[in-house]
């Protein structure tokens, strides 16, 4: 299968995190934030609990999703008198959560997923290990406290870094190390470093997505609510909510909605716009599969066709079992639907598969 086609298959990372997910006994609702001074931050995550302007209806529909799912409590994980006692703080790296300082003896990891009982957890540590650790050693690190997060029923959203100044072709280590560990732990991953290098290529990223202090994301109090593309090209906090945004409701479409039978968009109705699916992953992949059989055919079409809200669409709906040559239309029209589909997907919020010389977590083939 084409790179192209793979990227719109069902996520290497998904049948792992539902056997997570399997043993999670927390609070659902519950999403920690772990990490340094990049996600200490009132411009991180936070700003998130009210409605951007410039939003798709795509971003609206997450948003509204993550405002209704997130338990209340987990908004104030990141308020300066209690910050660090849950996992982000600055000039930590990632040696901090493995660290054992608490009474009784626990790693610092152990305690904050009993303490907090997350469902979810974004996770990026990494800024400050670029000044101390080599890489074998950070990976590690980071290998163990992701590990902890899956033992404990909790489905970690992983980030790399953002490039620094000064270190760029080891801040590019690390991005690649936390690709391939998302790719053996099988964890999803958010690729928050390629995302900067794509809007801001170069070193273009100093001084526009990435401060003048060349480590943090920048921000702009007068865009810190908007969604729009300049922002995006240009507030790196704003960015790094939107991506963590969808990363998780992303999880949550593959993961913790019990999906309506046809509803191949995640969007809670089935409807014309789950079409676009179906047509897409005809004969490919599992994009429009209705019935669980792990593949997209004509089943799983007259099983959308039952359930539409809307009614009856187009002229496919008539048929009541694809014949041959009906089938061969319709995985034609699948074919250039999902070029188009595609084309227009411009980004993927969190990686579908993973390669191993190139970031594809946004990745516009």
């Amino acid at each position: 299968m084409p790179s192209s086609d793979k990227a719109l298959a069902e996520p290497y990372w998904v049948e792992e995190m539902k056997a997570v997910h399997s043993i999670f006994s927390g609070t659902p609702g519950n999403i920690a934030r772990f990490g340094d001074s990049i996600t200490y931050s009132s411009a991180s995550f936070k700003p998130l609990r009210y409605d951007f302007t410039n939003r798709t209806p795509e971003d609206a529909f997450a948003q509204e999703w993550l405002q209704s799912y997130i338990t209340p409590v987990s908004w104030t994980w990141q308020d300066d008198a209690v910050a660090e006692s849950n996992g982000n703080y600055s000039s930590k790296t990632a040696a901090w959560p493995l660290q054992t300082d608490q009474n009784p003896p626990m790693t610092n990891i152990q305690h904050w997923l009993q303490k907090l009982k997350p469902e979810l957890a974004v996770v990026m540590w990494g800024t400050n290990d670029l000044s101390s650790y080599d890489v074998t050693t950070y990976t590690n690190n980071m290998r163990q406290t992701l590990q902890a997060i899956k033992d404990n029923g909790t489905i970690p959203l992983l980030s790399t870094i953002p490039p620094r100044r000064n270190y760029e072709s080891k801040s590019a280590l690390f991005a690649q190390a936390m690709r391939d560990l998302s790719a053996e732990l099988l964890i999803p991953l958010i690729d928050f470093n390629q995302e900067i290098l794509t809007r801001q290529p170069g070193t273009a990223w100093d001084g526009t997505l990435i401060s003048n202090d060349g480590v943090h994301p920048s921000y702009n109090k007068s865009t810190s609510m908007d969604f729009s593309e300049s922002t995006l090209n240009s507030n790196g906090y704003v960015l790094r909510n939107y991506l963590s945004l969808h990363g998780l409701f992303e999880i949550y479409n593959e993961i913790l909605n019990p999906r309506l039978p046809g509803d191949f968009n995640g969007d809670e109705i089935v409807d014309d716009s789950d079409l676009p699916y179906w047509q897409a992953g005809y004969g490919l992949d599992a994009s429009g599969d209705a019935d669980n059989d792990n593949d997209t055919d004509g089943k799983d079409f007259l099983i959308w066709q039952r359930n539409v809200q809307s009614g009856p669409s187009t002229a496919l709906t008539a048929i009541p079992e694809p014949s041959t040559a009906i089938v061969g239309i319709i995985y034609a029209i699948g074919i250039l639907a999902r070029r188009s589909f595609r084309e227009r997907r411009t980004t993927t919020f969190i990686s579908k598969q993973i390669t191993r010389f190139s970031c594809v977590d946004f990745l516009s083939d």
